[in-house]
């Protein structure tokens, strides 16, 4: 997965003003960590057109997701790290089996997440205090988002990666287009608006990784089809 890595680091990190360098990877970083609160936000606006019960399930539930943003924020941090050093050292084959291992993480990590989704959610939703249609409509919600959880390693490794290698720009294009698919999608799917049937608080979670997941698919043709020459 060869990338036009000379000109981009030459364009980066490595030569030109420091300081602009610096700013050049800071304002998309932080603009785009917004927009990651901005997925959680939506569902919530959404949601709570539904009523109480529902807002009270997703919020114990973002609890927990939460957590599962914790393991995927540990495993990229390390692609990030590598990543850099890599490119630094302009060992592209080193940065691409990097990227390679970080897919592999995901995978077991997604895994990991859909057995979580099968047998533990109810009992950790108990365990927080959740009950009665609380407790249902939350357990909806996590086991979409745990069960579809490679969409998030995936999403979220390839924005890490490519932030190592000096491009912060893309993985803010890739998360404005999630989050623009996501406004759309949140209304067609929890209120089940048109065709589209009223999935309430699971088609919040159905939404949101199927934006990531899309936002997953840019990076990689950006990856691949975009650096092939």
């Amino acid at each position: 997965m060869e990338m036009k890595r000379e000109r981009k680091i030459k364009n980066g990190l490595i030569t030109g003003n420091i300081s602009r360098s610096i700013w050049t990877l800071a304002i998309p970083m932080m603009i785009g960590s917004a927009l990651q609160d901005l997925f959680s936000m939506v569902d919530l606006y959404f949601v709570g057109k539904l009523g109480s019960v529902e807002i009270a399930a997703l919020a114990i539930a973002g609890t927990v997701v939460a957590i599962l943003m914790m393991v995927v924020q540990g495993i990229t941090v390390g692609t990030i790290a590598l990543i850099s050093h890599f490119t630094g050292d302009r060992n592209y084959e080193e940065a691409d089996l990097v990227l390679g291992q970080t897919f592999v993480l995901g995978l077991i990590g997604s895994f990991i997440m859909y057995i979580v989704a099968v047998f533990l959610v109810e009992p950790i939703l108990i365990l927080l205090g959740a009950e009665g249609e609380v407790l249902i409509y939350a357990a909806d919600y996590l086991k979409v988002t745990f069960g579809w959880s490679i969409a998030i390693f995936f999403f979220e490794g390839v924005n890490q990666a490519l932030r190592g290698s000096g491009d912060a720009q893309t993985p803010l294009k890739a998360l404005i287009i999630a989050n623009i698919l996501n406004i759309i999608l949140d209304p067609l799917l929890i209120m089940g608006y048109g065709p589209f049937p009223q999935m309430g608080v699971a088609g919040a979670a159905i939404a949101t990784a199927i934006t990531r997941g899309i936002g997953f698919i840019f990076l990689f043709l950006h990856l691949t089809v975009g650096h092939s020459t």
